[in-house]
C-alpha cells in the first residue's frame, strides 16, 4: 500500500466494473479488486519489477460493503510465461482470507518464493470476491553465501559418496582440484553438513581447474537429520539444475522454493569427462 509499484503493473484476467480495477487492490486502498464472474480461474496480478524474496502476502476484503475473498491459492513466476502454484509439503496451498471487508489478514510462506510476478486466485468468498493485497519480502541482495568458499563450514562437514578425502576440495574457488566422483560410483553425491539449519536459496559449481571435466546436469537433495532425503522439486517436478560447461566459470543457480534444510547433497546427473565439481551454497 505503500505504492512504490505503480498502477500499470497491476492487471487482472477481469474486472467487475470500473469501480474494481486491478489498481485499486492495493491494502488499505479503496474499494479494492472483483472479478467479473464466477469461475476460479480468475486472477490479480502484481508485477513487482524485480525478482524479490517473497516471504508473506496479506489481504483485506472491499473498504465498503460485505464483500470479501475467504480463500484462495497465490502463484509465482519469474518471466510472466512459466507460473508454478505455492505448495506446503508437496500440495498446493490454500490460504485463509477474511472475514470481514477491513481486517487485515496476513499468511506468512513456510517456504519463501523468488518471483518477479505474483497472482492472488481467489477460490471461496463472502457475496462478491473483492480484494486488496499486499506482498512482502526481500530483495535477495541479502542473500549470503554459507561458508563453503571461505571455509567457515569445516573440511569434516564435507563428505561424499567416493573418493571422500578428495571432497574438501569441492570449496567453490578451491586451487588445489575438486572433487571427482569415483569412477565405479553408480550413485554419487557430494554433501555439506551445515551444522544448522538453513533456508537454500542459491548454489553456484565450477568444474575441475586442472582436466577438463566438470558437472553438466545435477539434483539438489536436502535433510534436516542425514538419514531422509528429498529431492528439490519446482512444479510438482524434482528439478534437474544446469551446472557448468568449462573449469572454472562459476554457474549459480536459484532455488524459488528455498527449502530449509541442515544436510545438503549435490548429486551429478551428466557430465563431461569426470564428474567433478566445486561449490557454493547459498542462504
Amino acid at each position: 500500500d505503500s505504492h512504490v509499484i505503480p498502477d500499470n503493473r497491476f492487471s487482472a484476467t477481469t474486472i467487475y466494473d470500473s469501480r474494481y480495477h486491478p489498481y485499486y487492490a492495493r491494502l488499505n486502498g479503496s474499494p479494492g479488486w472483483c472479478r467479473s464472474g464466477s469461475s476460479t480461474s480468475e486472477y490479480l496480478q502484481i508485477d513487482l519489477n524485480a525478482v524479490f524474496v517473497v516471504c508473506g502476502v496479506a489481504t483485506q476484503g472491499a473498504s465498503y460493503g460485505t464483500e470479501w475473498v475467504t480463500s484462495y491459492k497465490v502463484q509465482f513466476s519469474m518471466d510472466n510465461q512459466a507460473w508454478s502454484t505455492y505448495q506446503e509439503t508437496g500440495t498446493d496451498k490454500v490460504f485463509n482470507g477474511n472475514t470481514d471487508g477491513t481486517t487485515v489478514v496476513k499468511n506468512t510462506l513456510a517456504v519463501p518464493t523468488m518471483a518477479r510476478f505474483i497472482r492472488f486466485v481467489p477460490l471461496s468468498h463472502n457475496r462478491d470476491p473483492t480484494m486488496r493485497v499486499e506482498v512482502y519480502g526481500t530483495k535477495p541482495d541479502g542473500i549470503l553465501a554459507l561458508g563453503l568458499g571461505d571455509n567457515r563450514v569445516p573440511s569434516a562437514s564435507i563428505t561424499a559418496s567416493s573418493n571422500n578425502p578428495n571432497a574438501v576440495r569441492a570449496r567453490l574457488g578451491s586451487t588445489s582440484g575438486a572433487w571427482c566422483a569415483g569412477s565405479g560410483d553408480v550413485s554419487p553425491y557430494l554433501q555439506v553438513d551445515l551444522g544448522s539449519s538453513h533456508m537454500i536459496c542459491a548454489v553456484a559449481t565450477q568444474g575441475d581447474p586442472f582436466a577438463d571435466q566438470w558437472v553438466q546436469t545435477y539434483r539438489i537433495d536436502c535433510s534436516d537429520d542425514g538419514a531422509n532425503w528429498t529431492s528439490y522439486r519446482e512444479n510438482n517436478t524434482t528439478r534437474k539444475f544446469n551446472g557448468n560447461y568449462d573449469r572454472n566459470s562459476i554457474v549459480r543457480q536459484v532455488l524459488y522454493q528455498a527449502p530449509a534444510a541442515r544436510y545438503v547433497r549435490v548429486v551429478p546427473i551428466s557430465e563431461t569427462g569426470s564428474k567433478c565439481l566445486r561449490l557454493e551454497l547459498y542462504g
